[in-house]
């Protein structure tokens, strides 16, 4: 068995999304099938449209968060979970008044991120 103390591992600045995430379950503890990240969006923050060739699972811990999936558009209120089918577009927006808390689950420990269109570099503070 293995444990993760969370408060050992640093987040890190997302590069294309304004999020803080840090990896919790990896190849580094001996995960061949899958990852899962702890992701927190800041007011105004988000993660921009993307799809993955694989599910994937988010769930909500704490905040509301504005939701594209495909064409639909909706709010999630904490707790909540969202499942996403392979190959669609999504997004995640923070328009509320405090910080979003989640945890990210792929069913793979090489998830591929796919852009429609090429990104570019986020700096922020």
């Amino acid at each position: 068995m293995t444990i993760i103390n969370h408060d050992d591992l640093p987040f890190q600045k997302g590069y294309r999304s304004k999020i803080f995430s840090r990896k919790l379950v990896d190849e580094t503890i001996s995960a061949k099938e899958c990852q899962l990240w702890e992701q927190k969006i800041p007011v105004d923050g988000y993660i921009i449209p993307h799809s993955h060739p694989t599910e994937e699972i988010i769930t909500l811990l704490s905040g509301q968060v504005e939701v594209i999936l495909g064409e639909e558009k909706t709010i999630a209120h904490a707790p909540a979970t969202l499942f996403i089918p392979p190959h669609v577009i999504h997004s995640l927006a923070n328009n509320g008044q405090e910080e979003i808390s989640l945890l990210a689950f792929l069913p793979t420990n090489n998830p591929q991120v796919i852009y429609p269109s090429p990104p570019d570099l986020v700096v922020w503070d």
